[in-house]
């Protein structure tokens, strides 16, 4: 039997607290909500006095930014997952962030998942992390990513990252300080997040950062030549779309 997860809501709209309070008490017997708030006050007086394991934060508050309830409060042992109505661009912050999140209205199936992801979390140390990264990116296009690995995370800039590389249910990203990190995450993760940030991807197992490619070969059937001198396999399948894009960033 899960062990009880003691949690507190924290929103504005009182029709959205009792909608979530409804779906986990339906399908999430083990969360008890202990609590609910509708300002960021109310919200930090709660979790300091109850002390929960978790909080679902809505991202825009009344009297300030969910951020917020996070800085404020003096208890820190509790994990969160965000709930939000932002656009899809605010949502690649959470992406980039490795942070746990729910758009409204919220999917009964993507509910239960978060939940359940909550216990993968590595340290507290890592979700704080994990929120000082959400919070850059929320206000500009994100330019960090977090990484999570076998050990923990690692936090790098996105421009830092040369390629990426399948590595079976992994990822290996290349870095142009020379070193590479194993992520958890598999290689169509990063195609998605990298897609805006001129990535390619040149072969089922290969994702180049187009700024550090120097030049495309016919040479051994196709090949990337990055900045370092490695070759990097175009397979035919990608190559009129992997030339199109090289040389938009050379114009």
């Amino acid at each position: 039997m899960d062990e009880p997860i003691r949690a507190i809501i924290v929103d504005d709209e009182l029709a959205s607290i009792k909608i979530l309070e409804q779906k986990i008490a339906d399908n999430l017997p083990y969360v008890k909500i202990v609590s609910t708030a509708m300002n960021i006050n109310t919200a930090v007086e709660a979790i300091d006095q109850l002390q929960p394991d978790l909080v679902f934060l809505d991202i825009s508050l009344p009297d300030g930014e969910g951020f917020e309830v996070i800085e404020k409060t003096h208890f820190q042992g509790y994990e969160i997952i965000f709930v939000t109505a932002y656009h899809q661009y605010a949502i690649k912050a959470f992406e980039f962030s490795a942070l746990h999140y729910l758009v409204k209205p919220i999917a009964t199936n993507l509910l239960i998942e978060a939940v359940s992801k909550i216990k993968e979390l590595h340290t507290n140390e890592a979700s704080r992390a994990r929120m000082r990264i959400l919070s850059e990116n929320m206000q500009v296009k994100p330019q960090k990513i977090i990484i999570p690995t076998i050990d923990g995370i690692e936090i790098i800039e996105i421009s830092n990252i040369v390629r990426c590389e399948s590595d079976n249910n992994n990822t290996l990203l290349y870095l142009s300080s020379g070193n590479k990190i194993s992520s958890e995450k598999g290689l169509n993760i990063y195609e998605d997040l990298l897609s805006e940030y001129n990535f390619v991807r040149v072969h089922n197992k290969h994702i180049l950062n187009l700024q550090y490619v120097i030049k495309y070969t016919k040479d051994h059937g196709g090949a990337a030549i990055l900045a370092d001198n490695s070759s990097i396999e175009v397979a035919e399948s990608r190559k009129k779309y992997f030339i199109e894009k090289f040389a938009q960033t050379k114009n």
